[in-house]
């Protein structure tokens, strides 16, 4: 991930429909393994608490973060607002407009809360917004600077965005920084997830791969960078109280049943698990591989000074890279409790997830109606949207039936 970041129902008979099979639909696991099949735990979810789309007036949205009183924090991107609700689903407050003041946005990135504030990241303007808990606007702070360590001959932050404020008040974030060699000169630009200490260091916790180490690029000495493309990248989450972050990785597939690897280690840097599970493949057809090509490397004429044959030379690159299989891996979310949630991609009528303890091990799947994706979860409640063919969200608690909960945090 980048870390950073970034519904109107009209109760028709389908919507109610499919409100309906999201309700009645059994979850089921399919971890296969290369042994044979294993199935976990079932579970459903109950309705508990729904926004709807109409009554709230919201367009589509992307977000949802609860707070630790069960508050339900909801930016709004379309309008630059963010809605705040109670956990009984009473509206708070609205914050925000588009626009560069006070309380304004020009996006709304990371959000949290520090006890009863809520602070919301705006990565366009470098700075974050404090809302007091009246709902009114406290104060704007630039995103910070500061010094990469353990860095031989130091480098230039270009960029650092909070994506949690920690309890002792530092902050974690993502970084980007160019290196500089031992006579000054520049290196390529360098990512990664870091904790930035008071004293203004800057410690990695996780390196992103970007530019010519990624297993995805192309580098050209002519001029810059191009994506290979279907090779899968990493997919990254961040808790809601910054302590852990969470990695999937996927080896290039190379036939259909291939294996990903979920990662979460602590801001400190250690470790908490790291587990690698199979997944089935989904052939990718030889009409979007050639759809995909044709647009690959540079469009003749827009960049001086470069071979003519180079657009074709990128493109022989690519194909030669390219898999013929695709994983069918969508997102990673960190739960509230530690449970971890696999999204897959949906087919025509569902989407599923995977659920992990906080050790790592499979305790059920969630299997959903398409429209319906988990925006933040516990292995007791998740809270989700549901989108209809309008682009319209309804923002929905269930409850969660049927999960192993004995491994998870309290």
């Amino acid at each position: 991930m980048s870390a950073n970041n970034h519904s109107e129902s009209n109760g028709t008979w389908g919507e109610t429909f499919a409100r309906t099979l999201a309700f009645l639909l059994p979850c089921v696991v399919h971890a296969s393994a290369a042994a044979g099949q294993s199935i976990t735990p079932r579970a459903r979810i109950v309705e508990e608490l729904r926004l709807s789309a109409v009554s709230e007036d919201f367009p589509e949205v992307h977000r949802v973060n609860v707070g630790p009183a069960g508050q339900i924090a909801i930016p709004l991107a379309a309008d630059l607002q963010l809605r705040i609700y109670d956990a009984r689903g009473k509206r708070l407050s609205n914050v925000g407009r588009q626009g560069g003041g006070p309380g304004e946005f020009l996006a709304i990135g990371a959000l949290g809360w520090v006890h009863d504030t809520i602070w919301v990241a705006d990565p366009m303007q470098f700075r974050t917004t404090f809302v007091g808990p009246d709902h009114r606007i406290l104060r704007s702070e630039r995103f910070p600077n500061g010094k990469i360590s353990g860095v031989p001959f130091g480098g230039e932050i270009e960029t650092f965005a909070p994506l949690a404020i920690l309890e002792n008040g530092s902050l974690f974030g993502q970084v980007r920084w160019v290196p500089r060699n031992d006579r000054g000169a520049a290196g390529e630009p360098q990512h990664a997830f870091g904790v930035r200490n008071r004293d203004g260091t800057i410690r990695t916790v996780l390196r992103i791969p970007a530019g010519r180490s990624a297993p995805w690029s192309i580098a050209t000495f002519a001029c810059c960078t191009f994506s290979v493309p279907f090779v899968p990248r990493p997919l990254y989450a961040v808790s809601a109280n910054g302590q852990l972050l969470g990695e999937l990785t996927v080896p290039l597939p190379t036939q259909q049943e291939g294996t990903y690897r979920v990662t979460v280690v602590r801001v400190t840097g250690d470790t908490l698990f790291s587990k690698v599970l199979p997944y089935r493949g989904e052939p990718i057809p030889q009409r979007a591989r050639d759809s995909a090509l044709a647009v690959v490397g540079p469009v003749p004429g827009h960049l001086l000074n470069v071979p003519p044959d180079l657009p074709e030379r990128i493109r022989e690159e690519a194909r030669s890279r390219m898999p013929s299989w695709s994983a069918p891996l969508e997102t990673v979310l960190l739960g509230l409790d530690g449970t971890v949630w696999i999204g897959f991609r949906p087919d025509r009528e569902r989407r599923r997830y995977l659920i992990l303890s906080d050790r790592g091990e499979p305790t059920g799947e969630l299997s959903v109606a398409r429209a319906m994706r988990v925006r933040q979860a516990t292995a007791s409640l998740i809270w989700v949207t549901e989108t209809d063919s309008d682009g319209l969200s309804d923002v929905v608690r269930y409850r969660v039936v049927g999960l192993s909960q004995s491994t998870a945090r309290p």
